[in-house]
């Protein structure tokens, strides 16, 4: 036993070691086997882990049966729940008053979404006596977000309360807290417990992006002009909403040729399957891939501000969007060329984002995507691949399209610009319409005449200038150019 103990010790001091490098700060190390064992699967050592609840497993005593429940953890880790279920329950019928084998089985049926039984398993964790603060503080958070998904504030607070008076320095329950107040209106409150949060846990992006997103929300309240400009184009927009029936023609369809903003209106994503341990977990899904596409020169996107307001005008809720005509009425209504629409679906271990983006004026799927990610990584990873893919296909489905507006020896002025996704460097080639292609006496096109190829220079909001790279004829008002894009490496498109 003594053997066993030094070697723990010695597993889990290195361990802290490596925590406390990552995360300068006092060094506190577990006091006893079973929080040495359990701090090595915090850090994610699962197999180091499991060799110490195995030797505890092998104790005489309580530690024995911590050591079970331990083993049990470790099972639902890896994914293993029929394990994880049968150690948990051996546990309980050791010990009756024991915490965290509930706890584990709780786990189990929440990530399978069976709430009832989860809710269930919980409460009775919560009065039990054998086991740490920790154990029954994670109980008490569950609870709080089962409690926010049936729309209980008052309960889900409690929880959430009682969950911080047991692990004070707990980050994720500040953070759930933190956007259970924010959901109430409460802004100040949740602004004040995500930065304690953050304070704890400085790497965690997901509180950072809720933090931040709050204090755009409350910046552009502050702005009276744009609060005005908002509630204007609410009312506008919920109006034109309700009253429309038929489309009329839109202004730019007498030019279909002229590139158009590729303009997207990112909708909320219903949720499948189990909640998310995380508050808001899917709403920073949705900010994370608004951000990288933003980074795109030829993606814009519409505020997402404008779209909130407005679905609470229209007391449109996600399952009202699941609908395609309602989502693709919507974003007509916010000038989106695009709508991308989609769901999340939590099962076990893995989280599957799904998204489909869809073209307003002709209502077909552009293309859809998929990301299917386990529930302990970064879902930072998961949102920027999904944003690369649909750029990517937008961009490659869609080159810029412009027309010569005037010219001036080797350089043209193009009658598109910023707006339109035009930048410095891109190569088009000038073209004309030559003789017409007749079949069975019926004109089905033209044959295209190549002029040149052209750089462009300059870039306005509305126009850009270009110059020319070569040039078989000289290049004249009303001529079509076409951005020459390099060769792809394949679309990165998933149907699902």
């Amino acid at each position: 036993k003594a053997l066993i103990g030094t070697f723990i010790a010695a597993q889990v001091l290195i361990v802290a070691l490596i925590i406390w490098r990552l995360q300068p700060g006092e060094l506190s190390l577990p006091k006893t086997p079973v929080e040495k064992a359990y701090a090595l699967l915090r850090a994610g050592d699962l197999g180091a882990a499991e060799r110490q609840f195995e030797m505890l497993s092998q104790t005489s005593g309580p530690d024995s049966l911590r050591g079970y429940e331990g083993l049990a953890s470790v099972s639902f880790h890896r994914g293993d729940y029929q394990t994880a279920d049968g150690l948990c329950r051996k546990v309980v019928d050791a010990d009756p008053e024991t915490i965290y084998a509930r706890v584990i089985l709780g786990n189990i049926a929440f990530n399978q979404g069976d709430l009832d039984a989860a809710l269930k398993a919980y409460e009775t964790a919560s009065q039990g006596k054998h086991g740490s603060p920790w154990q029954k503080a994670e109980a008490y958070n569950r609870l709080g977000r089962i409690y926010m998904e049936r729309q209980k504030p008052e309960s889900a607070f409690s929880s959430f309360d009682e969950a911080l008076t047991l692990d004070p320095q707990n980050a994720t329950v500040l953070s759930n807290k933190g956007t259970l107040l924010a959901t109430l209106g409460k802004r100040d409150d949740a602004a004040s417990l995500y930065r304690k949060a953050l304070a704890l846990s400085p790497s965690d992006s997901l509180t950072m992006t809720l933090l931040n997103q709050l204090l755009a929300e409350e910046k552009s309240d502050a702005d009276k002009a744009q609060k005005e400009r908002i509630d204007r184009l609410v009312v506008e927009l919920s109006e034109r909403f309700r009253n429309q029936s038929q489309e009329s023609k839109p202004a730019y369809a007498t030019d279909t040729w002229t590139s158009r903003p590729l303009s997207v209106s990112f909708l909320a994503l219903e949720n499948r399957g189990a909640i998310s341990l995380r508050a808001a977990e899917n709403d920073y899904l949705v900010y994370t891939i608004i951000k990288s596409l933003q980074n795109k020169e030829r993606i814009s996107i519409i505020e997402r501000e404008l779209i909130d307001k407005l679905l609470q005008e229209l007391n449109l809720s996600s399952s009202d969007l699941a609908d395609p005509t309602t989502s693709i009425k919507l974003g007509k209504i916010v000038g989106a060329r695009f709508i991308a629409t989609g769901k999340v679906t939590r099962l076990g271990t893995e989280l599957q984002v799904t998204l489909r983006v869809i073209e307003t004026e002709t209502t077909s799927v552009m293309g859809a995507f998929s990301e299917i990610v386990a529930q302990t990584v970064d879902l930072e990873t998961a949102a920027t691949m999904l944003a690369d893919k649909i750029s990517e296909t937008l961009v490659t489905r869609f080159p810029l399209h412009a027309k010569i507006a005037a010219v001036d020896g080797d350089r043209v002025i193009l009658n598109i610009g910023a707006r339109a996704g035009a930048a410095v460097g891109v190569r088009m080639t000038v073209f004309q319409n030559g003789e017409p292609i007749i079949i069975d006496g019926r004109q089905i096109g033209n044959q295209k005449e190549e002029i040149g190829e052209i750089e462009i220079i300059s870039v306005e909001e509305e126009m850009s200038t270009a110059s020319a790279v070569t040039k078989n004829k000289d290049f004249t008002k009303d001529q079509r150019a076409v951005e020459i894009q390099p060769p792809s490496e394949g679309i990165l498109e998933t149907a699902v």
